[in-house]
């Protein structure tokens, strides 16, 4: 028999349970640490479906952000223009599971998972956010949803159980929708993202990137000068492809490495105004 003749049949990868999938999750540290530290329970490699994941660095944790909708990722850019905010959480998971359960017990509801006879699934939240403001930390959770979902019999039976877990211990759980975000969040969001974020700036080093910024915020200062505009003159002046100043400001946007005027979230037919 010649050897192209050989032919393997490959069993079908069996799917793990949902248990198997929270006793993975739990060993490999998921929902602990912060800052830095902090692995979400939940990332965009755990969907296999076509639907929008965006992944972001940011200088402020220090690690990569796994965001898993259009309205998170502005929902994540309109947080980190708060100065006030040091640490964000996302996908934060309802731990222990005992927990939850409890409380759908007590509020006669449906644990997430339990409808379709399933094991019960860790609930989470999308972002818990901390925040540092006159000597005083405090924490709020937040769960993004689009106006008309959050309507929903699905939603509101999940929201009971997840503001009952906050309340437990001490915080609030606020809902966001595209109606509760500023105008000025919900359009730098979509710039970003058109410009094909995370993959542009590729060839260019970080420490360019800082060269670019630098110049870009002291033509800047004080200027009333669209950001457009001044940019582009950057790029003429140190020789940079067109369009590179403005992804450089994106950049800086979604790292935090930047803080801008409250409201003031940059767009390129504005100025731009950088928190002193």
């Amino acid at each position: 028999m010649m050897a192209d003749e050989f032919w393997f049949k490959t069993m079908p990868r069996k799917k793990p349970t949902i248990a198997e999938q929270n006793q993975r999750r739990a060993l490999e540290g998921r929902g602990s640490g912060t800052g830095a530290d902090f692995l979400p329970w939940v990332t965009c490699h755990d969907f296999h479906s076509r639907g929008v994941r965006v992944r972001a660095r940011c200088a402020l944790t220090g690690r990569m952000h796994f965001l898993l909708s259009n309205l998170e990722f502005t929902a994540f850019i309109w947080l980190l223009s708060d100065p006030t905010v040091t640490d964000i959480q996302e996908q934060y998971p309802l731990l222990p599971l005992k927990a939850t359960l409890a409380i759908a017990e007590e509020l006669k509801l449906v644990h997430s998972g339990l409808y379709q006879g399933d094991d019960p699934t860790v609930m989470t939240t999308d972002f818990l956010v901390t925040r540092q403001a006159d000597g005083r930390e405090t924490k709020t959770a937040y769960t993004v949803k689009k106006a008309r979902a959050a309507q929903s019999h699905h939603f509101k039976r999940k929201f009971r159980i997840e503001e009952r877990f906050w309340q437990n211990v001490g915080v609030s759980l606020k809902t966001l929708t595209e109606h509760d975000l500023p105008f000025s969040a919900v359009r730098s969001a979509e710039w970003i993202l058109q410009a094909g974020w995370p993959y542009f700036l590729a060839d260019v080093s970080f420490e360019r990137r800082l060269e670019i910024a630098g110049e870009v915020a002291v033509r800047c200062a004080g200027s009333e000068d669209m950001l457009a505009d001044v940019a582009a003159q950057v790029d003429a002046d140190l020789g940079l492809e067109d369009g590179t100043g403005l992804d450089v400001v994106r950049w800086m946007l979604v790292e935090r490495r930047w803080v801008v005027q409250p409201g003031e979230l940059p767009f390129p037919d504005q100025p731009l105004r950088l928190a002193a």
